[in-house]
């Protein structure tokens, strides 16, 4: 989280935004806060400061931003408005996370399900090695159970990854309701 003034210079930078992003606080406090996107990314930051400048909270807004060692990275950034003491608004709110650990688990989540299909179809490489060819043998009812048990696993990994992703966005909101107040 950092916020910035109505032209967009950086006033506070908290330690999970040196986190995120690599910079320091000293390396960005005062600066504009452009140096932290891409030239070609810089559009969709300014759109989303001049609707909340307009007092409208952006919402989950996907930008790409730049680390401190110079690659880009793909965050999910709020941007609310930030008044003063006489209700008038003053600059803005950024909150970001980083997508990565959304994209991870989606991956993740889809290599699950293929290898279900594979399983179900019978053609998973690793239950096929098991040499349950051939139906009516001991070795057909244990790839059955075989594939009972892999399909059981695959789908605990999916809800467990399902889980952190609901935890990370249920995580998002609640830091957006509290700046919101």
């Amino acid at each position: 989280m950092f916020t910035t003034s109505r032209d967009d210079v950086v006033l506070s930078w908290s330690r999970g935004a040196t986190e995120l992003f690599g910079f320091a606080a000293r390396d960005v406090l005062g600066k504009n806060a452009s140096v932290l996107f891409p030239e070609t990314h810089r559009e969709v930051d300014a759109l989303n400061v001049r609707d909340a400048l307009a007092g409208v909270v952006v919402h989950n807004s996907v930008v790409k931003m730049r680390h401190a060692n110079g690659h880009r990275i793909s965050v999910l950034s709020s941007v609310l408005p930030m008044c003063g003491r006489d209700g008038r608004i003053e600059g803005v709110v950024r909150v970001c996370k980083d997508l990565q650990p959304f994209r991870d688990a989606r991956s993740a989540l889809l290599r699950a399900a293929e290898r279900v299909d594979r399983i179900e179809s019978g053609d998973d490489p690793m239950l096929r090695a098991l040499g349950a060819h051939e139906e009516g043998t001991r070795a057909s009812e244990l790839w059955t159970e075989g594939q009972r048990q892999y399909v059981r696993i695959l789908l605990d990994e999916c809800a467990d990854l399902t889980r952190s992703i609901d935890e990370l966005r249920a995580n998002l909101h609640q830091i957006e309701r509290k700046l919101a107040h």
